[in-house]
């Protein structure tokens, strides 16, 4: 499925974030399927660049994994 393709305006949307150094790996689910999985470069603005242009208007949902690096990505994307 095209994620660009279909709306998403009023779903849930799940995004699962691979963290790492110097990139991220996002897979983003909605009514448990799979609808969008890329690689971005590890940046906050990266992730929502990601949801804006696929998932406007969408009830977002995040979550990574825990580690070293996860709690400056979740300010960041609770303050956008």
């Amino acid at each position: 499925m095209n994620a660009r393709s279909v709306s998403f305006a009023g779903k849930r949307i799940y995004i699962g974030l691979d963290v790492h150094r110097s990139f991220f790996v996002a897979t983003c689910l909605c009514d448990g399927a799979v609808v969008k999985r890329c690689r971005m470069p590890a940046r906050a603005e990266a992730v929502i660049t990601l949801i804006s242009k696929y998932f406007p208007d969408s009830k977002v949902k995040t979550c990574y994994e825990a580690g070293y690096s996860g709690f400056w990505l979740h300010r960041e994307l609770e303050k956008a």
